[in-house]
């Protein structure tokens, strides 16, 4: 089978899945889309005429011409469609958040291991080529141990009424400090605001401790003057600054601290500009999806590993 072959059908048209419509249209891997809204339909269908349409999750598994599905629907939504699509035999990409709880979150995991199917969640930002290249750093000892990691995703950005702004944001970044560590934390403990809706936080701090000295922290709010997509990694031998907002650039300080004069050496405003592999990250993750789904092969990035942690790090928090 040739990867063109394997067509994928879109589980929802809103604001995701018309990312993953153009994107699939792009690499040539589009099948179809479920959507209820005719509207919605008439639009897709006159830009990709080729498009099969269907009203039900049911429709489009009893047509049975793709090779796989991709969620892209409300996150209470989720845990029942994948469940349908894993039973019916067709793997399955599943937008973030992976799942309301890790009960549900067992459930898909372990229906997928048993079926042998691929089955992914959206962890977008792990397929970001700065994110890999810090990866790849770390992997290298560049920065020696890793004392402190955090990560600020704010904005004044769009409120939802559905989810709070860490379930909205937070578990890229969870996802992020999960993979750069290749650990899970001892300790997860959050402060959260709500000023615009009641009992839905629009600010929220989360801390962690995962042991032998290593902390982070997330900052998210949609509730802030001014954008700011910024990960910092400290090591004891040198620091990383990576900017993904209005900046973009990752800046390597080959810099420590002299415990005896308390002096930053060098001088924290010399830094190296790291280069990184810049593309689309919504179509790296898609043609990993469509390998793996070719291979049947189980994903290692953003796989079961990835969506188990991050769902019972965000169910702690």
């Amino acid at each position: 089978m040739k990867l063109k072959d394997i067509k994928i059908c879109v589980v929802g048209g809103g604001h995701w899945g018309k990312n993953h419509l153009s994107t699939l249209d792009k690499i040539g891997n589009l099948g179809g889309l479920v959507e209820k809204d005719n509207s919605l339909v008439s639009f897709y269908k006159k830009k990709y005429p080729y498009l099969y349409t269907y009203k039900s999750i049911e429709s489009a598994l009893e047509h049975n011409v793709h090779k796989g599905f991709v969620v892209a629907t409300p996150a209470k939504t989720h845990f029942e469609l994948t469940k349908k699509i894993l039973i019916f035999g067709q793997s399955v990409l599943v937008e973030k958040p992976f799942s309301r709880n890790l009960k549900e979150a067992k459930i898909l995991i372990n229906l997928a291991e048993k079926k042998k199917l691929s089955l992914m969640v959206g962890h977008l930002l792990l397929f970001h080529g700065g994110v890999r290249k810090i990866k790849e750093l770390l992997d290298k000892k560049t920065l020696g141990k890793i004392n402190y990691i955090y990560i600020n995703r704010i904005n004044l950005g769009k409120v939802r009424d559905h989810e709070d702004v860490f379930w909205s944001l937070g578990p890229h970044d969870v996802a992020i400090i999960n993979y750069l560590t290749d650990k899970f934390p001892t300790k997860v403990k959050s402060e959260n605001h709500s000023f615009i809706q009641k009992n839905i936080s629009d600010v929220q701090l989360t801390n962690f401790d995962f042991g032998n000295g290593l902390k982070a922290h997330i900052f998210n709010s949609w509730y802030n003057p001014f954008k700011e997509h910024r990960l910092v990694v400290i090591g004891s031998k040198g620091m990383i600054d990576f900017r993904d907002d209005d900046e973009k650039y990752i800046r390597l300080y080959e810099a420590k601290v002299d415990k005896n004069t308390l002096e930053i050496l060098p001088s924290s405003s010399k830094f190296k500009k790291v280069r990184y592999k810049v593309g689309m990250p919504l179509e790296e993750e898609l043609k990993y999806f469509i390998k793996n789904i070719k291979n049947n092969s189980k994903p290692e990035i953003s796989g079961a590993k990835s969506a188990i942690e991050v769902t019972k790090i965000m169910s702690q928090a």
